[in-house]
């Protein structure tokens, strides 16, 4: 693994810093699930170096590499690359991707956390990016060198976990598998989803606000700007999942900013929300209205592919769960909202549609 001095050097000899340059270039460590860290070489300028420890990480950084090189118009031009941070250089035998950094940005969930409004502008990027993604196919298991193709999202199928697994699950997370389990209806949706999964586009796979950076042009220092990043899961998939991830951003975001308090459930306090959903809605329209006029889908079409991704948002729901179980002793009630949010959106679609998202259906099944 590369450390602090090591990766400087590193791109010295790959030739992505000048030998001669001088001065010693900032290395901030900014690790997550892989070894990742920022080299600034001059303000607001450097390089995002990210390596895969271990063979699992390596394999998910080399399938987000041959990503990168596809979207950024390397072997498929396709004008995506303005959604995109720079792809400079991935090297196989260490398995470091280089990219460039996105001078004065912040991820989306920190934008929305800390101004407390939800930009139409930022929506309808995301949806005009996802819509360049949909546009293109997903690798053929010719060409999956990753092992991507076709899989639907390990989530469909949490309530039927391996012993293996089991094993490797935090207290609450058991719980939390344990109390799926205990709602039929739930699970059965689950299934549904599963058994519908229809790989037929290339997909991110994990469409989160943390995944967005946003930032400002320089002509009019308004936020405007968007970039996707994190593509290690991306592959072959249904186009209904990363719309579905997109909008049960909004949703889980929205239910998380009600106060629970006692065993009242969170319907009871919807005044006193910090973010209302209706002061989303706006956004979650401009974004699937961005989407549509992109894909140029047909009503007919466009009608199944909502009501498909608001499920698949429902299902994004039960993952938000459990990722809030991770690291805890026992499972606190805002899992159990989000559980239970998910199910009445999958017992009812269509009301999650116009209720929720705020997205009007005519009488043809156009979302408006």
């Amino acid at each position: 693994m590369l450390t602090d001095d090591e990766v400087v050097e590193y791109l010295r000899e790959r030739a992505l810093i000048h030998p001669g340059a001088t001065g010693r270039p900032e290395v901030v460590d900014v690790s997550r699930r892989n070894r990742n860290v920022e080299v600034l070489t001059g303000p607001g300028v450097g390089f995002f170096v990210k390596q895969g420890v271990g063979p699992d990480r390596a394999a998910t950084v080399a399938n987000e590499a041959d990503t990168y090189r596809r979207l950024a118009g390397e072997t498929e031009p396709n004008g995506l690359d303005r959604y995109l941070p720079r792809y400079f250089d991935y090297d196989p035998l260490r398995h470091v991707l280089v990219l460039g950094l996105v001078p004065g940005s912040q991820s989306l969930h920190e934008y929305h956390a800390t101004r407390g409004r939800f930009s139409v502008t930022l929506a309808r990027a995301l949806g005009n990016a996802l819509a360049h993604v949909h546009a293109m196919a997903g690798p053929d298991e010719e060409n999956d060198r990753h092992g991507q193709v076709g899989k639907s999202p390990w989530v469909l199928s949490l309530h039927r976990p391996d012993l293996g697994v089991l094993q490797r699950l935090s207290g609450a997370t058991i719980e939390l598998v344990k109390t799926l389990q205990q709602i039929p209806d739930l699970c059965d949706h689950l299934d549904s989803l599963r058994l519908e999964w229809n790989a037929t586009t290339l997909v991110h796979n994990d469409v989160r606000w943390d995944n967005c950076l946003v930032s400002a042009t320089p002509d009019t220092n308004r936020v405007t700007r968007l970039k996707l990043i994190d593509w290690e899961l991306s592959g072959a998939g249904d186009p209904g999942w990363d719309i579905g991830c997109a909008f049960s951003e909004y949703l889980a975001f929205w239910l998380t900013s009600i106060p629970i308090t006692g065993d009242a459930p969170p319907d009871r306090h919807l005044h006193l929300s910090r973010h209302p959903i209706e002061q989303m809605q706006p956004a979650i329209r401009s974004l699937w209205a961005s989407y549509l006029l992109r894909v140029g889908a047909d009503p007919a079409e466009s009608v199944l592919l909502l009501r498909r991704s608001v499920r698949y948002a429902a299902a994004r729901l039960v993952q938000s769960a459990f990722e809030r179980t991770q690291n805890s002793a026992w499972i606190t009630s805002d899992v159990i909202c989000l559980l239970q949010l998910s199910l009445n959106i999958l017992q009812e679609p269509g009301e999650a549609i116009t209720t929720l998202l705020g997205i009007p259906v005519d009488d043809r099944g156009d979302g408006e």
